[in-house]
């Protein structure tokens, strides 16, 4: 009867040690699993940051794409009226030649 009251503190105690064991392991998996939910909300607000620097950086880019048009148009633009005038000038110049040849005659 002793050596059965013996075994069954034994078996007591190693089952209170398990338990400990069980509830350390349980609250380190609640303490991770804490840790895991706040890197998952960080990994979130990171990738909304993200998105909207991208949208702002697509933004800007689009933007810049319209200026460079918009150079580009002016510069065709002031290139035709520079053409224009540099051809009105040279048929005056022509204009002036021919009648300078006919004072001449």
């Amino acid at each position: 009867v002793a050596k059965l009251q013996e075994d069954r503190d034994a078996k007591a105690t190693q089952l209170q040690a398990i338990e400990v064991r069980l509830e350390k392991a349980n609250a380190n998996a609640a303490e991770l699993k804490a840790k895991q939910s706040a890197q998952e909300l960080q990994i979130q607000q990171l990738e909304k940051e993200l998105g909207r620097k991208t949208k702002s950086e697509t933004a800007l880019q689009q933007e810049l794409e319209s200026m460079k048009d918009s150079l580009t148009a002016e510069r065709k633009r002031a290139q035709a009226e520079m053409d224009a005038v540099r051809q009105k000038l040279a048929e005056q110049l022509a204009d002036s030649s021919s009648s300078g040849d006919e004072l001449k005659s």
